[in-house]
């Protein structure tokens, strides 16, 4: 768990155009496993992920913004 005062890592996810599925899109899951292991390699701290599932700016979005200030 992280306290206010520790860093995190924002990983942020949204739905390709192109991947429209019900459940959790490949493009998702592609993008989830490319931005953890590039985390991982650069040994970014606590990493949390964003994601949206729509192909539009989301709420996902709005807590990332709303979290960086904080």
């Amino acid at each position: 768990m992280t306290t206010s005062n520790q860093k995190k890592t924002a990983l942020y996810c949204r739905l390709s155009q192109d991947d429209n599925t019900e459940n959790e899109s490949n493009s998702i899951q592609n993008q989830k496993m490319i931005l953890q292991r590039y985390a991982s390699d650069h040994h970014f701290p606590n990493p949390c992920f964003y994601v949206d599932d729509s192909a539009i700016l989301g709420p996902s979005q709005k807590v990332l913004i709303k979290e960086a200030f904080i």
